[in-house]
């Protein structure tokens, strides 16, 4: 599937956030990955692409600097081991929810998380 015109659109800081509702369902994925990352992209929004079905989709709305809260809360315990891992990465992320990814099954997300949380000064 080629890239529709509207990932070009979407990148620039001038797209409205109603243009981002918009096409928030569009049919290809990487317009969703354009619109979580583009940093107008209000928590409704955010919201919705914590549970598209591409796991970069909910990997960007994960890293983005505005998600809610509970929309990380959310991400914490999702599916992929992916988007579990980034979110052990990020060093924005609410200690509480670091502490909460140092006790994941999976060794590489609980080693990363414990020790993002270690490089913030936290401990497990």
């Amino acid at each position: 599937m080629p890239i529709p015109d509207h990932y070009y659109k979407i990148g620039h800081h001038t797209t409205s956030t109603e243009e981002l509702r918009n096409l928030v369902a569009h049919a290809h994925h990487l317009i969703r990955l354009k619109i979580a990352e583009h940093p107008s992209s209000p928590d409704d929004v955010l919201k919705k692409l914590a549970t598209d079905e591409h796991p970069e989709v909910r990997i960007a709305v994960a890293e983005h600097p505005t998600t809610p809260a509970n929309v990380l809360e959310q991400l914490v315990l999702d599916a992929s081991v992916d988007v579990r891992y980034a979110l052990a990465e990020n060093h924005s992320l609410p200690v509480v929810l670091l502490q909460k990814l140092c006790d994941d099954e999976n060794a590489y997300v609980s080693y990363r998380a414990c020790k993002t949380l270690g490089n913030l000064g936290g401990s497990k």
